[in-house]
């Protein structure tokens, strides 16, 4: 059986940074470049993205923090970081 009657074609413009990127993706994994999109395109969970799922209150809340820049700690110090979350 011939395995190309499988395949499809699929050409896509992008700018160069990102080929580059997929390239040397490529390049330090040992994969092909189409390798390297087939895994990126699996990574995608398609159910999270189609399904009506809302997030809840609290989690809306966060969301509307962290978009605001409320709340947010800064701190480049890990033990001080870790501290506070009893870690």
């Amino acid at each position: 059986m011939d395995n190309r009657k499988e395949l499809s074609r699929l050409t896509s413009d992008i700018p160069k940074q990102y080929h580059l990127k997929i390239k040397s993706i490529a390049l330090l994994t040992g994969k092909t470049i189409r390798e390297v999109l087939m895994d990126a395109i699996d990574a995608i969970d398609i159910e999270c993205i189609t399904s009506a799922h809302l997030p809840n209150k609290e989690t809306r809340k966060v969301l509307d923090e962290i978009k605001e820049e409320k709340n947010i700690l800064r701190n480049n110090d890990t033990d001080k970081i870790t501290k506070k979350f009893g870690l």
